[in-house]
Order: C-alpha cells, then structure tokens, then sequence
C-alpha cells in the first residue's frame, strides 16, 4: 500500500503588547518544512505455471472430469501444473531489458513477487521465467504422473501494467522441452529436417518461437483457463502448427512419429482440438512486426464464436514466447492485468 507522509506546519501567533499595529514585530519565520512523499511503487506477483500439463490433465480426465480447469490453490489438476523454483524477471516492453526480479523463486504453491517497482503509467512489464520444476504431484486425480521436462525461458506475452498502489496480479507460464516444442521438433526431424528444442532458442536458425495458449472467454478475474477447441493462430511468414494431445505412448500411425513426453503431437487438423498452437518464424523471414490473429471457422452465436483476438508477436532472443490469450467473441483483444483488484500481496487469491 502505498504509505503517505503526513506533515503540519505551524504557524505562530504573534501578539503585540502595548504597541499599535504599526510597531508590531512581524512574525517569526517557521522552521518546519512539508516532508516529501515517497516515489508511488507498485508491487507484482504472479503464478508459476505449466499450462500444458493443466491442458494434458484435463485431456486425460475426459469429459466428466470433476476437477474443474481453474489455477488456484486446492485443485488438484492445477496443482499438478505449478512450478517450484522458478528464477522471475519483469522485462520492459519496449527495450525488452530487466528491470526487476522476483525476491525469491516460485514457491510450492508457484507464487513469485516482485515488490518496489516505481509507478508508470508506460510502458507495460513482460514476464520473463527459466528455470524450475513442477511440483510432484499427490496422487489425488489419479492420472499417470507427469514426464520430468526441463523449463525453457520463457518471455509471457501478457502486458503487466505498473500504474497502481497496490498488488497486480498476473501469471508466468513456462514452456517445457517435453510438450508441444518437442512434438514440433520431432515432426521437423520425421519431415526431414533434424530439429531439437533447443533449436528454436537459436535466432540463426529461427527468428522466433511461439506457443499460444487460448482460452474460452471468461470473467474478469481471469483463473478460469477452459481449453478453447477448434481455433488456430495466422501470422504471416510463420510456420504453424496445430497441436493435439493422446496418452503418451500410442502406436497411432498419425500420432506416433510427432508424439512428446507428456504426450502433444502435430495434427494435420486445421485447427487445435486443445487450443494449443506453435507459431515458427524462420530466421530467414524479413525482420519486419509480425502480428499473430486467431482464426475460429465455427459460427454460433449463441456460444460467442467465432473466437477473435490479436497479438504483436515479441521474441527475445534464447527464449520462447509463451502467448496465454483469453479469446472475445466481439474485437480482437490484447489482454490485461490479472486482476486490477487490489489483493493483499501476502495472501492473494490462488495461493
């Protein structure tokens, strides 16, 4: 909370004895001064959290599931997807360069802070996390354990605004090597050109790498992360492709030589049956603004499709862009902070 100094100044009476006004002593100078306010700081914190193994859960639990799709505190499917350790910045997003770091890694329950950031109005702040491993997992969905990964860094293309007194709220997505990137890299290879994860980290043979993350409209506290099925990306000059997800293992014919670790896979379908989607851009694209548009081809208006929204793609060099974009059903949208609602930053919401 943004705490004020309170100053008074005195001012004293002067009284005139036996003189008339004229002769009266002008009164004497105070000595106090108003002290300075402190500089307005804005304090951030967010969760550490593997989208894709909240996606793959849900997958796996099927259409009765009972554990509902929400990142907070309590559900067993997200609890599965926090990330423990991981080392969090807030990049400018203009420069792209540090201006502050987390005060400690994510906690065990994925929660990071960081606290003391001056108040601006602009530019908006980008996450950027490495690093970490999730939290094992308790046994209470009863789904098959999650495959060890290593954690990429990952820049968050989400704007975290600093123009507030209190606590912002916002999420830190991480990549890993054993999703989607890694099903991509092994559809690259079954194609014919060798490919690891670790390739798309490097600007000379990738101008950047993205992995959008859609959701289904929801309410304003954005915990509710419902998979929107039947939806791709388009960016111009980009290789895309539509993941999907079976249980890993499977000797499907169309699934076997792309399948991950955790079990993505590359489908030749038009769009995600996951809403999940890697946008490539070659190195040798021309280095002009890309903008990444979601595409829905189902129109039904009474359950708000098709699904719009838009993104400036932004790419920092030896990492990936990890897009967490809640879909509108009206114009494209560049999402928010989550939530502008002042929580006390030592028991938000979802912790």
């Amino acid at each position: 909370m943004l705490r004020s100094a309170l100053s008074s100044l005195v001012l004293p009476a002067a009284l005139t004895l036996g003189a008339g006004c004229a002769h009266a002593p002008s009164p004497a100078a105070s000595s106090f001064e108003a002290a300075p306010l402190p500089p307005p700081t804005t304090t951030v914190w967010g969760l550490a959290w593997d989208p894709e193994i909240l996606f793959a859960g849900l997958s796996a639990c099927g259409p009765e599931c009972k554990f509902p799709p929400v990142i907070v505190d309590g559900n067993p499917l997200y609890a599965r997807a926090r990330i423990q350790g991981a080392d969090v910045r807030v990049l400018d997003s203009g420069t792209q360069q540090e201006v502050a770091r987390a005060d400690a890694p994510s906690s065990a329950t994925g929660m990071w802070k960081v606290p003391g950031l001056a108040q601006t109005a602009s530019p908006p702040l980008f996450v950027f996390s490495r690093g970490g491993q999730a939290v094992p997992d308790d046994g209470e969905t009863k789904l098959p354990p999650v495959p060890a990964a290593h954690y990429l860094p990952t820049l968050a293309l989400k704007p975290v605004y600093r123009k507030y007194s209190y606590c912002v709220a916002t999420q830190g997505p991480l990549a890993s090597d054993a999703g989607a990137l890694e099903a991509v890299a092994r559809h690259l290879t079954a194609q014919g050109t060798p490919t690891r994860v670790e390739d798309f980290l490097d600007p000379s043979k990738w101008r950047g790498a993205s992995l959008w993350v859609l959701f289904q409209p929801t309410g304003y506290v954005k915990v509710e992360v419902t998979p929107a099925a039947g939806v791709t990306v388009q960016a111009s000059g980009a290789r895309v492709f539509n993941l999907d997800w079976k249980a890993p293992g499977s000797a499907d014919a169309a699934v076997k030589p792309s399948q991950s670790r955790r079990g993505f896979y590359v489908t030749d379908a038009a769009t995600s049956p996951i809403g999940l989607v890697a946008v490539l851009v070659p190195a040798s694209a021309p280095a002009a603004p890309l903008t990444g548009t979601v595409k829905d081809p189902t129109t039904e208006p009474a359950r708000g499709r098709p699904y719009k929204g838009e993104l400036p793609l932004r790419f920092v060099d030896g990492a990936i862009t990890l897009v967490p974009l809640f879909l509108d059903a009206t114009t494209p949208i560049i999402p928010q902070d989550l939530p502008e609602t002042p929580f006390g930053c030592d028991s938000p919401p979802g912790t």
